[in-house]
């Protein structure tokens, strides 16, 4: 909300929505996560995270993954909504200066709930939309421990949507308690906790 303006100016672009990440190289603009992994992929010079002849694969499954990681945002920032500690912990300034800008994080809320389509879903949208994507998870993994044959964007798509399910190890990303509570669903943490076991493996072998 606050550094959308310079975005925009930098992008040449005043109306409609721009959201992050986007990513400036040299003259290149990529405004997706796929995008910018795809593109960063092609220069690394670490094992390849789209392995020949799995790119339409992959962007198939980003694609239907969508879906799953908007319900996950909605559901954090609802909850967010409803813990004022969390809410004042989303605020970008010091912590000291916080409390005299609580209503800037309810604003901040409704923007982000706006920005993204989040307002008029239901728990029950949000929780179905990630269970059929873990599901699909668990199917595709089988007894492996990458989803295709070798580690793979594919891994850190539903990796990334099990943040949203039971946040990962603080060595890895560090959340307050009101934000270990924002982004934990109950509901979903028991039922998949073979897939958050197998997350943190994961993150442990790659991180």
């Amino acid at each position: 909300m606050i550094s959308e303006p310079r975005l925009r100016l930098k992008l040449k672009r005043l109306r409609g929505r721009i959201t992050v990440p986007i990513l400036f190289d040299n003259g290149v603009v990529l405004r997706d996560s796929f995008a910018i992994a795809r593109h960063a992929d092609l220069r690394g010079s670490t094992p390849a995270l789209f392995p020949e002849g799995k790119h339409s694969e992959l962007a198939a499954m980003n694609s239907r993954f969508e879906a799953a990681m908007n319900a996950g945002r909605g559901l954090v920032a609802r909850r967010t909504a409803d813990h004022p500690t969390a809410a004042l912990e989303s605020i970008p300034a010091p912590t000291w200066a916080r409390p005299a800008l609580g209503p800037l994080a309810s604003l901040g809320l409704r923007y982000f709930v706006r920005k993204y389509d989040l307002d008029g879903r239901t728990l029950a949208d949000d929780l179905g939309a990630m269970r059929d994507a873990l599901l699909e998870t668990r199917k595709a993994l089988g007894d492996r421990s990458t989803i295709l044959d070798e580690f793979s964007y594919a891994d850190i798509i539903a990796a990334t949507l099990l943040q949203f399910v039971q946040p990962c190890d603080s060595r890895y990303i560090r959340l307050s308690e009101a934000n270990l509570h924002c982004w934990t669903t109950p509901e979903l943490a028991d039922e998949f906790a073979d897939l958050v076991m197998w997350r943190d493996a994961l993150y442990d072998e790659h991180r």
